[in-house]
């Protein structure tokens, strides 16, 4: 059981790795570091829960000189389980 919770994260880590990355190749959002670490959070909850998730609409939008971060809607979601379990 062990050995496949950790088969798990490992491949979540590597599926969020791939997000991040194709999201800022691609112009979509560019994260600072809070940014980043909370979508990192979020994305190893919905991958390595055992229960379902609840998406949650982000509508604040940091500014940096005058122009928004992010651009489009990105769902920030949340769950009540962690991957530790």
């Amino acid at each position: 059981m062990v050995a496949a919770r950790q088969k798990i994260v490992e491949g979540a880590v590597g599926m969020v790795q791939m997000a991040l990355d194709d999201l800022e190749k691609q112009g979509i959002v560019e994260l600072d570091g809070e940014r980043r670490a909370a979508m990192v959070s979020n994305l190893l909850v919905v991958l390595c829960s055992d229960r379902h998730t609840q998406p949650v609409v982000n509508t604040g939008l940091s500014t940096t000189s005058g122009r928004p971060r992010m651009r489009g809607a990105v769902p920030w979601l949340s769950a009540n389980h962690s991957c530790s379990g």
